[in-house]
């Protein structure tokens, strides 16, 4: 959290963004596995969500 919170912070703009809070912007990647311990991990997307919307990946190109 540290990382997208202070980040966010020093861009000024932790008002719309920077943490998971009702009413802030996000985009999120939601993984089957915990990356942190294994970065393969990031390949079992169980779903996107950008701006707050969730999106239907199987219609991505």
């Amino acid at each position: 959290v540290s990382a997208t919170r202070d980040s966010a912070v020093s861009c000024r703009v932790d008002d719309s963004g920077g943490t998971l809070e009702v009413g802030k912007q996000a985009d999120v990647l939601v993984v089957d596995g915990d990356p942190t311990r294994d970065i393969a991990d990031l390949r079992n997307v169980h779903d996107v969500f950008l701006a707050g919307s969730k999106i239907d990946r199987h219609n991505l190109v």
